[in-house]
């Protein structure tokens, strides 16, 4: 049987090695050269231990490495090669694992305790600990970036509806014959009760013109010149900053 690296999801891999017994730094680096070449040179072995999940046997570095690089690039970083170990090969396997893989180094070794003293004495956590916070500040400064990305995303959708919304509004009489209760009271700045206003006299008849407009309302104290006033320097400034946010 030949044997050849095989390609899994990096989510559906786990570790019984704590992450923070690597450097994140290291992590990041090695993160970088997988996602420059796409793929890994030193797969991990793995072992399946339920549909479509797997453990790392050997290569917890490497695991973390292309757990990284799937932090960094979620797309190009989605998959891992890695060799699984099945009834046919393991014995194979693990006699390689055995024979060829270098022993962790103590930088990597799992946290040991020393009760020869009468207390536990831990080695290695103050490299932990900086691993641990050199982690947290990597994914702070992920999730950051991301959700700056989202809101200049949101702020630039909101300005071009914006924009389309007065484009379609060429002039100050389309307030009245074409906007929405909710544009109007949102974009135009009319009240609730204008609006409802505006809304039930154009279903008998469009506007011809602003004062045909106040015409329609006279006496009802809806919409007199002064209102009007407002209502058209208020379109105004709206094209205006339109104008200068589709530049």
């Amino acid at each position: 049987m030949r044997l050849s690296p095989t390609t899994i999801a990096v989510k559906r891999i786990t570790s019984k090695i704590p992450r923070s017994n690597f450097s994140e730094d290291e992590l990041t680096l090695v993160a970088k050269r997988i996602l420059e070449v796409e793929g890994i040179i030193n797969p991990p072995v793995v072992i399946e231990t339920d549909v479509r999940s797997y453990e790392v046997v050997d290569g917890d570095f490497e695991y973390y490495a292309a757990v990284r690089a799937r932090e960094i690039d979620l797309r190009r970083g989605e998959m891992l090669g890695v060799f699984i170990i099945s009834p046919e090969n393991e014995a194979c396997l693990r006699d390689q694992v055995r024979l060829l893989r270098k022993q962790p180094s103590s930088e990597y070794a799992p946290l040991e305790s020393d009760k020869s003293e009468g207390g536990i004495r831990f080695t290695n956590i103050e490299s932990r600990l900086t691993n641990i916070e050199s982690r947290l500040e990597s994914r702070f400064e992920v999730k950051m970036n991301e959700l700056a990305s989202e809101n200049q995303g949101l702020k630039k959708e909101i300005q071009q509806i914006k924009a389309e919304k007065s484009r379609q509004v060429e002039t100050p009489l389309d307030i009245f014959n074409l906007m929405d209760k909710r544009d109007m009271i949102r974009i135009a700045d009319l009240s609730e009760k204008i609006a409802d206003a505006v809304i039930q006299e154009r279903s008998k008849e469009k506007f011809e013109s602003l004062n045909h407009v106040i015409k329609r309302f006279k006496g009802r104290k809806v919409i007199g010149v002064d209102k009007m006033l407002k209502i058209v320097d208020k379109w105004y400034h709206l094209k205006e900053h339109f104008r200068k946010i589709s530049v």
